[in-house]
């Protein structure tokens, strides 16, 4: 389960970044927080929960779990695939971004194929 585990890895440093690094992140990200509830948010969301995300998968080592994450990540690479495609929001950051949650969301959904070795 080495590449799922990289990809709870992952998972929680990109919230660790977003955590303590907001506008850095909302800039990355091409939102913008207009006030402290707008870091809050970014804190939350892209913070707390992928931390909470990385360590559970960590913690449990459960190739469901893993799977669970896992999918949620390729769903957002889907999604983001469909955006780029029907709302014409082909960027090279669109495209890298879909990459990276594809990348993630498959590494962590290796440990379907791995679980017990």
């Amino acid at each position: 389960m080495l590449l799922a585990n990289g990809g709870a890895m992952v998972t929680a440093v990109l919230g660790v970044l977003a955590l303590l690094f907001p506008i850095a992140v909302a800039r990355v990200l091409g939102v913008e927080a207009k006030n402290p509830l707008g870091n809050s948010e970014l804190r939350a969301t892209y913070g707390g929960f992928f931390i909470g995300l990385g360590v559970g998968c960590w913690l449990a080592q459960s190739s469901t779990v893993f799977a669970v994450v896992g999918g949620a990540w390729c769903a957002a690479g889907c999604v983001r695939l469909l955006t780029i495609f029907f709302e014409h929001s082909r960027s090279t950051e669109n495209v890298f971004g879909a990459a990276v949650e594809l990348a993630i969301g498959f590494a962590m959904l290796s440990s379907i194929y791995s679980f017990g070795y």
